[in-house]
C-alpha cells in the first residue's frame, strides 16, 4: 500500500489520507532490509525471500523478484529474521524458524528487475555442538572496513552465547 495525502501538496492528516495498492505481494511479520539497490523482505508464508526494486525512469511500477527461486528447500521451515552484510562480501542472511542460519551471497548492479543480479548463491551454515541460532544482526566491524554478523545462540547445555562470524579472508 502506498499512503499519501489526497492532494499533491497537502500535509498528511487523518482527514485527507489516501491509500492505494501498488503490489500484490503479502509480507510476513519480518523486518525487511535494504540491500544496495533493492529492499529484501519475506513473503507472507515465510518461505520466499523477495528482492523489491523501486520504479525506474522507464517504468512506473515496483517490481519484485524471488531471490530464492531455486533454493526454496533452504527456507522450508520459514524465515524468522533477515540481515544484510555489505562488506567484504554482500550477503543476505536468513534465520529460519528451526534455528538454522542461511545466507545468499548476492550482488545487484542494475536497477532494472528484468536483469538478474550479477550473482546469487545460497548456502547453509551449521553452528557446532548442536547449537541453534535465536537472533541475528549485522554491524560495522571494529576494523572499519567490513561488516560483521552477530548471532545469539543457544547451545546443547542450555547456555546462551553471542557469537560473531569472522570476516572473509581474515588471517587466523
Amino acid at each position: 500500500m502506498l499512503v499519501a495525502s489526497s492532494t499533491l501538496d497537502d500535509a498528511l492528516t487523518p482527514t485527507n489520507i489516501r491509500a492505494r495498492m501498488i503490489s500484490k505481494f503479502q509480507v510476513a511479520n519480518v523486518e525487511p532490509v535494504r540491500s544496495g539497490l533493492s529492499l529484501v523482505f519475506v513473503q507472507r508464508l515465510g518461505r520466499r525471500v523477495i528482492e523489491y526494486l523501486a520504479p525506474s525512469a522507464f517504468s512506473n511500477k515496483y517490481a519484485g523478484r524471488h531471490l530464492n527461486e531455486y533454493a526454496k528447500h533452504i527456507t522450508t521451515a520459514g524465515v524468522k529474521e533477515v540481515a544484510y552484510q555489505e562488506e567484504t562480501a554482500p550477503i543476505v542472511w536468513c534465520l529460519t524458524n528451526d534455528g538454522l542460519l542461511s545466507g545468499c551471497t548476492y550482488r545487484r548492479v542494475s536497477p532494472f528487475a528484468t536483469e538478474a543480479p550479477v550473482f546469487e548463491g545460497w548456502h547453509r551454515h551449521l553452528i557446532g555442538d548442536g547449537s541453534t541460532v535465536n537472533s541475528i544482526c549485522t554491524a560495522p566491524g571494529v576494523d572499519g572496513i567490513s561488516d560483521h554478523l552477530y548471532l545469539n545462540t543457544l547451545d546443547a547445555n542450555g547456555y546462551y552465547w553471542v557469537e560473531t562470524l569472522r570476516p572473509l579472508f581474515e588471517e587466523a
